[in-house]
């Protein structure tokens, strides 16, 4: 389990920056108010990963930040999770929840079907559902084109925990639907 901890000396804290920073194989945000290490080693060559930082505390307000960088298709018609925050213990109050993801679908004549959850609840009363027509455009999910989709949603937060999750499926199970990259970035306003 990675570790946050207040960086002791502050001795590269830069308030101008917000950027996260690799320094000694550890990753540092660099905040107005605080400086924090996060301890990676999980995915060394990406700036964060849902394992590696899964929330801190920026500009005095709740930030949870969760990422998925490995392919992942699937043949499914029923939708299939790819990157979920898992449950949250949030703080009562207004939070706004955005992200995108990059998918890929193997036909010209079904369609990728992708949608966001909250608490197990679709997000959208629409389902992202797009028929990219390519096939057999070689690389992996059987296409080299891919595409994004982004989505932004308010939330209120009574108590209790929250999720939030990304799913995909195919509308023909014959053809294969595939999910490249996504994230998750949840703010308390």
């Amino acid at each position: 389990m990675p570790v946050i901890s207040d960086y002791p000396d502050n001795s590269a804290f830069d308030p101008t920056s917000q950027l996260l920073q690799e320094v000694g194989g550890a990753y540092r945000t660099v905040l107005p108010a605080t400086v924090a290490d996060v301890e990676s080693g999980v995915n060394p060559g990406r700036l964060v990963t849902a394992q590696t930082l899964k929330g801190y505390t920026s500009f005095g307000k709740e930030y949870n930040y969760f990422e998925e960088t490995t392919p992942q298709l699937t043949f499914s018609t029923g939708f299939v999770d790819y990157l979920g925050t898992g449950t949250l213990n949030l703080e009562v109050g207004d939070y706004i929840c955005e992200g995108m993801y990059f998918y890929s679908h193997n036909s010209t004549n079904s369609d990728f079907l992708g949608r966001v959850l909250y608490n197990a609840v679709p997000v959208y009363p629409v389902v992202h559902r797009e028929e990219p027509s390519d096939s057999g455009g070689g690389g992996f999910g059987g296409t080299d084109q891919r595409f994004m989709a982004a989505f932004s949603f308010d939330f209120n937060v009574p108590g209790g925990s929250s999720e939030v999750i990304i799913q995909y499926a195919t509308s023909n199970g014959g053809n294969e639907s595939a999910l490249h990259y996504a994230n998750i970035r949840i703010y308390k306003r």
